[in-house]
């Protein structure tokens, strides 16, 4: 009887998963609209069209409706370009729409790029976290010194205008993820970078390989204010919300 049992409980299941779909009502095709001078300057420096699995959502010109930001373009050397979609959807269909000054040159790999609103008048940060790929393909230029295997952090300050001003945090060398969370409910990102402050020939074992700093923005400068000490880092990248109780922090990991 349990072989018998057990036999018809799969056939339902999968009899369940075959018949229950979700049918497609429409489809909307070329519904982004990349900016096509920035295309050009883009294809010029050797990057190519590759939107990539990251992306977030937030109202970006304060218009209501709900915006895009994503990478767009891909260099061989990994380095990638981050860019703001703004959503034109009407009543004559859906539109997400580029333009040239909403790009950014991240100078490495954004991978898990943050968005948030960091300094309460409601702009939106976006937050990179680098690194360059094959040694083959570093340009040194972008690294504080060569033997650094991340680039520097950047933070894009949304000035408002469909414009960003380019910050960059200071004493950064290799970090190893970068979050914006409201931490104390007052609806203000907290800015929060795993860090280390050496570069890998001052600190070749990492000693400091758990340490988290908080930064605050003032007079369009990012400066480090906190100090926080983790267990563990590794999955802070996944970290969506915090809470604080006493003199700790605990961090929720989106799954």
């Amino acid at each position: 009887m349990g072989k018998k049992y057990f036999l018809k409980t799969v056939l339902f299941v999968v009899s369940i998963l075959s018949f229950a779909q979700i049918p497609v009502l429409t489809f909307n095709k070329n519904v982004f609209r990349m900016d096509s001078s920035f295309e050009k300057e883009a294809i010029s420096k050797s990057y190519y069209r590759a939107f990539n699995r990251w992306f977030k959502q937030a109202d970006m010109n304060n218009d209501g409706k709900i915006d895009l930001i994503l990478q767009s373009y891909q260099h061989q050397n990994r380095a990638g370009i981050v860019s703001v979609l703004y959503n034109k959807t009407n009543s004559n269909g859906i539109s997400f729409d580029n333009n040239t000054e909403s790009n950014f040159y991240t100078e490495g790999d954004p991978g898990q790029f943050d968005t948030g609103d960091g300094d309460g008048d409601n702009d939106i940060l976006i937050m990179t976290e680098n690194y360059h790929g094959k040694p083959e393909d570093k340009p040194l230029e972008w690294y504080i010194t060569q033997t650094n295997d991340h680039t520097v952090d950047k933070l894009f300050l949304n000035k408002g205008n469909s414009s960003f001003s380019r910050l960059i945090f200071p004493d950064n060398f290799n970090t190893t993820s970068g979050r914006l969370i409201d931490i104390n409910n007052d609806r203000i990102k907290e800015i929060l970078i795993s860090n280390y402050t050496k570069p890998i020939e001052a600190d070749p074992q990492r000693q400091d390989q758990n340490l988290i700093y908080k930064y605050k923005l003032e007079n369009n400068s990012l400066i480090r204010n906190t100090t926080l000490y983790s267990n563990n880092n590794r999955l802070f990248s996944r970290v969506g919300h915090a809470t604080e109780i006493g003199n700790k922090i605990y961090f929720q990991i989106e799954i």
